[in-house]
């Protein structure tokens, strides 16, 4: 009996160091598909810790606000983490609420987000395993924002009296814009955002901290407002507006300081802009090689920059300078624009109208009661009219069509042994109508 008691003993102590020491199975994460379509999804957790997680992969297409329920039947003690595609960063983590099948719990976040891939990560902790729901909707919501604008090297021109519509994001917390002070001046900074804690920090051309204002909203206030004025020099700064992250909101539209805001600056002695530009005309008509000077006149008279930028649609048919003289280069017709140079676009046009040029001949000579006419070819012409007559003054004179391609004809049957003078013009058929270029200087030969 005792000799049984003892191997009884022995092979139960074989037993437990078996299995104390036997590897334990390692945990896994569950990976599923997250759709944004609004509906509940089942989900279970079935051993508490992190290693276990159910990860919840969805997409984000445009930018928009997200929209993510988790209700709890079951599941007693859990964590969320939302992270990037590679999982390297951690963008939100919050707890969830305990629940069972007949004490519902759900919890829901809302954020701000920019188009990319993430993980929706939901595990328990403290053997609080169990079963639950997830739903997410999502809705686009692009706020005009000039992306990207993330860092001090990508920084967005502002110009000043403009609003700039934008939004911080759980994946885009910092948006920075450039603006240009000219003269030394006081100038203001204006922020109006619904995000529950944001930050207004101004830099200058240096990268250091002129300011910080940190901008919380007011428990039950939906949006919230913040104006900063000081006195700067010439020079040009930057705006950096940011989300102000590590906290937990749920209230209306934002959590962890996401949300939409709306941004302008301006200042004591901001310069005026351009508001109206006019040209000295337009419509104008210019021959092939000659110009066309146009002028413009920008008000208000107080305006600090009143250039302009021209341009030329066509620039095989017309060219313009600088300046705003206009070169015809061959028949056609072309728009002569002429843009503030200022930031305030304002737009001013002339519809220009390229005839052919005057015609060239370049030799006549006479031959057995004919003439031979040679000339220089023009481009963009319909064809060419040889007039010639006996007269200086072409009286009584014929006219001779040739077709384009040509740059020479002969004028046959005329008078035996006669002085004959001839000239040359080129023509064209703009948008119907009929154009004709200037006569060439007279030419003369005798016939024999």
């Amino acid at each position: 009996m005792k000799r049984t008691l003892l191997m009884i003993a022995a092979t139960a102590a074989l037993l437990f160091g078996l299995t104390a020491f036997a590897p334990m199975a390692e945990a896994t994460p569950h990976k599923f598909e997250l759709a944004l379509d609004d509906q509940y999804h089942d989900g279970k957790i079935t051993d508490s810790g992190e290693d276990s997680a159910d990860e919840w992969k969805f997409t984000i297409t445009k930018p928009g606000y997200l929209k993510v329920y988790v209700m709890s039947t079951g599941l007693s003690c859990g964590e969320i983490k939302i992270r990037n595609e590679e999982r390297t960063s951690v963008l939100a983590s919050d707890s969830l609420s305990r629940g069972s099948e007949n004490n519902l719990a759900v919890k829901w976040w809302g954020m701000r987000v920019m188009p990319g891939t993430f993980w929706f990560d939901v595990y328990a902790i403290n053997w609080g395993d169990g079963p639950y729901k997830i739903r997410a909707a999502f809705s686009e919501n692009d706020t005009g924002e000039p992306e990207p604008n993330n860092s001090f090297t990508q920084a967005a021109a502002f110009a000043p009296n403009v609003q700039m519509n934008g939004q911080i994001c759980i994946n885009d917390m910092y948006d920075y814009y450039k603006i240009t002070v000219p003269a030394e001046q006081e100038v203001w900074v204006y922020l109006y955002t619904n995000a529950p804690q944001a930050e207004l920090r101004i830099f200058d051309s240096d990268f250091i901290r002129v300011t910080e204002q940190k901008i919380t909203r007011n428990s039950g206030d939906y949006a919230s407002e913040y104006t900063w004025k000081d006195t700067l020099k010439a020079g040009s700064y930057y705006v950096q507006v940011a989300g102000e992250a590590g906290n937990n909101y749920t209230a209306y539209e934002s959590w962890l300081g996401t949300g939409v805001y709306r941004l302008k600056w301006g200042g004591s002695l901001m310069p005026v802009k351009v508001s109206a530009l006019s040209l000295s005309r337009t419509y104008g008509t210019v021959a092939a090689g000659k110009t066309l000077a146009l002028s413009y006149t920008a008000s208000p008279s107080d305006a600090w920059n009143t250039a302009v930028k021209w341009s030329s649609s066509n620039r095989s048919v017309a060219k313009v300078t600088s300046y705003g003289v206009v070169k015809g280069i061959k028949p056609g017709t072309a728009v002569i624009k002429a843009v503030t140079a200022d930031g305030s676009n304002i737009a001013a046009s002339c519809t220009v109208t390229v005839k052919p040029g005057k015609g060239k001949i370049t030799a006549a000579t006479g031959g057995k009661k004919s003439l031979t006419v040679t000339w220089k070819k023009q481009a963009g012409v319909k064809g060419y009219q040889l007039q010639y007559s006996r007269d200086r003054k072409f009286r009584n004179n014929t006219v001779k069509a040739v077709k384009a391609s040509k740059t020479a004809a002969k004028i046959k049957k005329l008078a035996k042994k006669k002085t004959y003078y001839v000239r040359l013009r080129s023509y064209a058929v703009i948008n119907g109508t009929t154009y004709y270029g200037s006569w060439s200087n007279t030419a003369k030969a005798k016939t024999k």
